[in-house]
């Protein structure tokens, strides 16, 4: 039974997607879809939200199958986990801390390079490295040290520790608009070029003794995949091999 409905709701995305590419029609019924996911029809959900619904509703239809007695609770991490580091250094004693987080996909805000214009573009690399760009926690946004027992301004960067077999990339359209108090789609076209470069740190030690250009040089070469579209939410990242 739950590798029926399993089989069902791959049967019903491969449908959809095939009509979507090749159909004669600009419009495409999900409601089969939906059925065997059990969402309502009339619930709105983006893109991004809707993937994250996916791979939990078919985590839990794995987890509940087994073949020759193995558990399928772990194929979709194997295939789509990966972890980041986050190290944030205070600005006063320059302590660093460090946190490990597990990812399934990664949410790329669009590079709000200074001077885009209406219908300009970017691509996933400048996205990529944006989004890796050091954060720094200053005036309401203070870190709290610990050695210091008050709140600093601090340094905040995320790295990638460690790089699943499909990075699944998503893009995040939506963003909030403080004038307007209310969420705008950037419509900012997003360029996908033959290769992803992603900085890889091995071990958090390897922070200590290596600059930050010195950790770029270390990347993981990846071919893009999408599904066609001049405007993809999805991008999934098929690693090709390690450069240092």
């Amino acid at each position: 039974e739950v590798n029926s409905r399993m089989d069902r709701v791959l049967e019903t995305m491969q449908s959809i997607l095939a009509r979507m590419r090749y159909g004669p029609c600009s419009i495409v019924c999900t409601n089969e879809f939906s059925a065997a996911l059990s969402l309502e029809n009339n619930e709105m959900q983006d893109p991004n939200e809707f993937a994250r619904l996916l791979f939990d509703r078919m985590r839990e239809t794995l987890r509940s199958s087994c073949i020759d007695g193995g558990d399928l609770g772990d194929l979709l991490p194997s295939i789509f986990g990966g972890s980041f580091l986050y190290i944030t250094t205070c600005s006063e004693c320059f302590q660093q801390t460090r946190k490990s987080e597990e990812f399934m996909e990664v949410t790329l805000p669009i590079a709000d390079d200074v001077g885009l214009q209406q219908n300009s573009s970017v691509d996933i690399q400048r996205c990529v490295d944006f989004y890796l760009d050091p954060e720094h926690l200053v005036r309401d946004n203070q870190y709290f040290c610990s050695n210091c027992n008050k709140k600093c301004d601090a340094k905040r960067e995320l790295f990638f520790k460690k790089l699943p077999p499909v990075l699944n990339v998503q893009l995040a359209r939506y963003v909030f608009d403080r004038e307007t108090l209310a969420k705008r789609k950037v419509k900012t076209k997003v360029l996908l070029p033959n290769e992803l470069r992603v900085p890889l740190i091995v071990s958090d030690s390897q922070y200590g003794k290596k600059t930050k250009r010195e950790l770029r040089k270390q990347r993981r070469r990846s071919r893009l995949r999408t599904l066609c579209s001049s405007k993809p939410s999805w991008v999934f990242c098929l690693p090709r091999s390690l450069h240092s």
